[in-house]
């Protein structure tokens, strides 16, 4: 058997109907470039084509598609097409996708310090506490977290961020600006 990456052709939509009814295979096909991978960045939706492949059986000279579809419930954005060769030739290919999707409890995520953490929960705007001008924060941390980490950066830009949204003037989280710089920012 011969396999190889390639853009299918038109004609090659054999079982596409029974498979993605209701979806267009040429604009399916419009997504890939001639090398049968879709270019970085591209948004492809369920039953898109992420890796085209033309097979031909022994003895059969006719081309057959055997290309990967996403499934219905897939979607996103190309982030990455990886392509390696084996030791026995064959080549291998790997496309990722990444999406956008809404935060959810167990979720892990990180600052631009280092500071991970897990989200514990998620909640109602309406069930979070609030300011006499009704601003409600995005995120509450457990400040037990910032000192034994001695992450010193990202208690400055914490502080920033509340001079930023308070004066509504723009500031750098830079070392350029001192401790002392942003307490007058904040009695200001």
């Amino acid at each position: 058997m011969d396999e190889h990456f390639s853009k299918p052709s038109i004609s090659d939509h054999k079982g596409w109907t029974h498979a993605w009814s209701g979806l267009d295979y040429k604009a399916c096909l419009d997504k890939l470039d001639d090398d049968g991978f879709p270019c970085v960045g591209e948004n492809l939706t369920k039953g898109n084509i992420v890796i085209g492949k033309l097979t031909a059986e022994q003895g059969r000279p006719k081309l057959s598609n055997t290309s990967t579809h996403l499934k219905l419930h897939q979607k996103g954005h190309v982030d990455q097409v990886l392509l390696a060769n084996e030791e026995d030739g064959h080549r291998i290919s790997k496309v990722r996708l990444r999406f956008t999707r809404a935060p959810q409890a167990g979720d892990k995520f990180s600052s631009l310090h280092g500071q991970k953490g897990v989200i514990g929960a998620v909640f109602p705007q309406e069930d979070l506490p609030y300011t006499r001008q009704g601003i409600v924060p995005d995120i509450i941390i457990n400040p037990h977290a910032l000192p034994s980490r001695q992450t010193f950066g990202q208690i400055m830009e914490c502080l920033l961020g509340k001079v930023v949204a308070t004066s509504g003037k723009p500031c750098f989280a830079t070392r350029a600006e001192t401790p002392q710089r942003v307490n007058e920012l904040l009695f200001q």
